[in-house]
């Protein structure tokens, strides 16, 4: 997943403007803002001198042109612009009292281009160095009150105390800047003094430095460029010098750094050294970086993306930039696309273009289903999505296509399918119909020889049973118990078939209490039985409470039945939350089965356990099984033979 590079910029510590060619604001770091006393709804989308214009106050202002000259260069050379200090007041809310605030910058102006060349934004970067205005301002009222009282050695005494005070100051003052490092240089470029700040930011303290050359702080490969003396030749000549680069502290670590070099000179004339003030902007940097990999990032993810994308003009309707998939899409290439209109490479019709055109301006933009013809002559179905924004001052369309060819062919032929299902749906109810039928006279019409095949044999057995002999005795019993398990059978087979027609009635299901209901009602079963039960909390769920009732009693009568070949039964019943689903069991330590044939376990008269072995018609887990996926869930077994079996069945939630 890529990171929010929007978020990356705006929470960048330096102050950015992201300028549009029309020198609109487009975009705004925080830091920006709060130096500014600005916010960025109120900013957005104007031109920067609207939003910053001259202090009317000041009839000697020349920020707004001197800027302005500068961007004008950008746009011109499509080079950075470094700026000298500027005086460029900012207008103060009216919560502030509203009027103007001193301020002096360090600006910076860099171009990001285009592919052609062509500048798409200015990046205007800008340092706050009103504080280092400040203070050279107290620098030269200290100069001035120097001059004046050297005038007269009777204001010797109050000179010297003025100038220890004020030179007691002025180190106090540079000592708590941390944020710039300020160094005086000799002539050569060595080190003459080092304040705290410094000490901050490169590392070495003033033992250490004091007396080596700047070089030090240069990297070996620019140091063998022979950039620190470059640095001071340029100073020297052109009266100050502003660079950026990489320099290294004292531990070996690098930072990215603003570095402003500046002579000085005494009142003859004569080059006496150099001020270096330096600021660690590492951070400005990596925003700078980040937005540029965005901007990268971005055409790889436009070129890559498997929908066909393209930027066009509102207006002339010709594309600017195509993706891959577009021109695949289309068989055609990128060369031959851009600078294009749809119209032109034969995608649409002049009409057919106009009337989407006003479609998107009414605010039709997704969603909608059209016909491409590509370079082959071959109509295909498209659905695309669409959004107007500004891209370098131009009204454009962001658009994506999406092929839905093949889907709308699956359409026609579901369309047919379900003309057809609707066919066997009827056919399929009729024989629902005949099916209740015949489910109802195999009720009627089997019950009542079963009824009279039970009734004369309880007649033999109360009146007869002494004169029957042993072989007679056990004929009878199997006559009377196949009867009724005849009669179970139907009445299982009845109820398996009302299953899948009977509708749900969803309620909130209290499944400990239904659990604890239906032990209650099977206590005689287990009467004399030695049964462990465990139950956890088992949780709630939306279902049919008499058919899952069903569900429930089969598997614990099944649990009770299976485990009464052991002195001990153990017996669990739990629950717990799986992928959206409650999934419920019951585990016992009964005889279990084979998990080879497990594939038999929930059909229709399936059974893993002879007739003799324990009693069952092979219907009770087909109904549960039917309940459960009438619910919309799964059942499913875990088993092993002589060590007893593990049942599941999921719900939704």
């Amino acid at each position: 997943m890529l990171p929010d590079f929007q978020q990356l910029f705006e929470s960048s510590p330096a102050l950015y403007l992201v300028l549009a060619p029309d020198l609109k604001i487009v975009a705004v770091s925080e830091a920006y803002l709060q130096a500014t006393i600005t916010v960025r709804e109120e900013i957005l989308g104007r031109g920067i001198f609207e939003v910053f214009p001259d202090n009317p106050n000041d009839l000697t202002a020349t920020g707004v042109s001197n800027l302005r000259a500068s961007l004008n260069r950008v746009l011109k050379f499509k080079i950075p612009d470094a700026m000298a200090v500027q005086k460029y007041d900012i207008p103060l809310p009216e919560s502030q009292g509203g009027g103007f605030e001193e301020r002096y910058w360090s600006p910076l102006n860099s171009p990001v281009l285009e592919t052609d060349n062509e500048v798409k934004y200015i990046i205007h970067r800008v340092e706050d160095v009103s504080e280092f205005v400040y203070l050279k301002q107290r620098e030269r009222e200290f100069d001035k009150l120097t001059e004046e009282l050297a005038i007269s050695k009777s204001y010797e005494k109050i000179y010297l105390k003025n100038l220890k005070e004020s030179e007691e100051r002025l180190r106090l003052l540079l000592e708590n800047i941390r944020d710039y490092a300020i160094i005086m240089l000799d002539t050569n470029g060595n080190v003459q003094n080092w304040m705290q700040g410094v000490e901050h930011i490169k590392g070495y303290s003033a033992t250490e430095i004091i007396g080596k050359h700047i070089s030090v702080f240069y990297t070996e490969a620019d140091k063998q460029l022979g950039e620190p003396e470059h640095n001071l030749l340029m100073a020297e000549k052109n009266g100050r010098f502003e660079s950026e680069g990489w320099r290294v502290r004292k531990d070996g670590s690098t930072f990215w750094a603003n570095i402003i070099l500046t002579p000085l000179y005494d009142e003859l004339g004569k080059l006496r050294g150099f001020t270096k003030v330096a600021r660690d902007v590492t951070q400005r940097k990596k925003s700078q970086d980040s937005l540029k990999r965005s901007n990268e990032n971005f055409f790889k993810i436009f070129n890559l993306s498997p929908e066909a994308k393209v930027i066009s003009g509102v207006e002339d309707g010709r594309f600017i930039f195509v993706n891959n998939a577009f021109t695949k899409l289309l068989g055609i290439t990128e060369k031959e696309a851009v600078g294009k209109t749809a119209v032109e490479l034969d995608m649409v019709t002049q009409e057919a273009r106009n009337s989407y055109v006003k479609a998107i301006k009414a605010g039709v933009k997704k969603g909608v289903e059209i016909k491409l013809r590509t370079a082959n002559g071959e109509l295909r179905d498209v659905m695309y999505n669409t959004e107007i924004a500004e891209l370098d001052g131009k009204e454009c369309f962001f658009t994506n296509y999406i092929d839905i060819t093949e889907r709308k062919q699956a359409e026609e032929k579901i369309a047919e399918l379900n003309k057809d299902l609707e066919k066997n749906i009827a056919q399929l109810e009729s024989a629902n119909k005949e099916l209740e039928s015949f489910s109802y006279s195999i009720s009627h019409d089997l019950r009542a020889p079963l009824r009279s095949i039970h009734g004369f044999a309880r007649i033999l057995e109360e009146d007869y049973y002494d004169k029957i002999d042993e072989g007679g005795k056990k004929s009878l019993n199997r006559i009377m118990g196949s009867a009724k398990r005849m009669g179970q059978l139907i009445d299982d087979l009845l109820n398996f078939s009302k299953i899948g027609r009977k509708e749900l009635k969803k309620t909130e299901v209290d499944m400990n209490y239904l659990v604890k209901t239906i032990l209650t009602e099977q206590n005689d079963q287990i009467a004399d039985r030695t049964i462990d039960f465990t139950i956890g909390l088992l949780d709630p769920s939306q279902a049919d409470r008499n058919l899952i009732k069903q569900v429930w009693e089969n598997f614990i009568s099944n649990a009770i039945k299976y485990t009464r070949i052991r002195e001990k039964a153990v017996i669990e019943i739990g629950s717990y939350n799986e992928d959206s689903k409650v999934v419920y069991y019951i585990k016992d330590n009964g005889a279990g089965f084979d998990m080879r044939y497990s594939d038999k376990l929930f059909g229709v008269f399936q059974r893993l356990h002879k007739e003799n072995e324990f009693e069952g018609t092979g219907v009770g887990l087909a109904i549960v099984q039917r309940i459960v996926a009438k619910h919309g869930g799964l059942v499913w077994a875990d088993a092993e033979v002589g060590k007893g079996a593990s049942f599941y069945f999921s719900l939704p939630y």
